[in-house]
């Protein structure tokens, strides 16, 4: 079974088993998720396993025309909730797309299953933006100059405190813009934040400031 799977799993990778070794094209998660198994999928993901490996070319039929995809856009493919959102706490890049355009998102719009499409969908845009992502670096670039470690209980670098006084930031940074210290436009402050900038706190902190 999945979850017998996935304790034999944990056992290997507590007993030093690498977890990026790849076959026929496939990582271990690649090959995971592609064959459903949600538990082995999170064990990986808890055993540091990389969320954004790509398949490679192989010999394997089955993967032979999802080269390029990620885990996330296999778990799109086959419609699968508890694996794209198994795979989207764990960083899964959503705005990742291929040369051809095929993406997360474009895949999640293909899906005939309206249910299923408006669920995934859902889930996407709320890790479109992501805390160890990008807000992290617009907070690491534009308010770190005063939201820093010697501020008490205002230190925008560690998440916690960043999601605790989310509807804060979101009311200087997005509706007042008086943060950062403003100069004489939205675009002109001190530290250079921005309309872009602002946008993703906004997205951000909307979707619930997930990290």
């Amino acid at each position: 079974s999945d979850s017998d799977n996935a304790a034999i799993v944990n056992a290997l990778i507590s007993k030093g088993a690498g977890v990026e070794a790849a076959f026929n094209g496939g990582s271990a998660l690649v090959w995971a998720t592609v064959n459903g198994k949600t538990a082995v999928v999170q064990a990986l993901l808890n055993g540091g396993a990389w969320t954004n490996a790509q398949v490679a070319k192989g010999t394997d039929a089955q993967l032979s025309r999802f080269v390029g995809y990620t885990p996330l856009m296999l778990a799109i493919q086959a419609g699968s909730l508890d694996l794209v959102s198994a795979l989207v706490k764990k960083d899964a890049d959503v705005k990742f797309a291929l040369a051809d355009g095929t993406s997360a998102i474009s895949l999640a719009n293909k899906l005939s299953d309206a249910a299923k499409k408006k669920s995934i969908l859902g889930l996407l845009d709320k890790y479109l933006y992501v805390y160890n992502r990008e807000v992290f670096s617009i907070f690491a670039n534009r308010c770190s100059r005063c939201h820093n470690d010697t501020w008490a209980g205002r230190n925008w670098m560690e998440y916690e405190i960043a999601k605790d006084y989310k509807r804060e930031i979101y009311s200087h940074v997005v509706l007042v813009k008086d943060m950062p210290l403003p100069g004489s436009s939205d675009e002109d402050n001190i530290t250079g934040m921005t309309q872009q900038e602002r946008n993703v706190i906004r997205h951000w902190v909307k979707a619930g400031a997930p990290l």
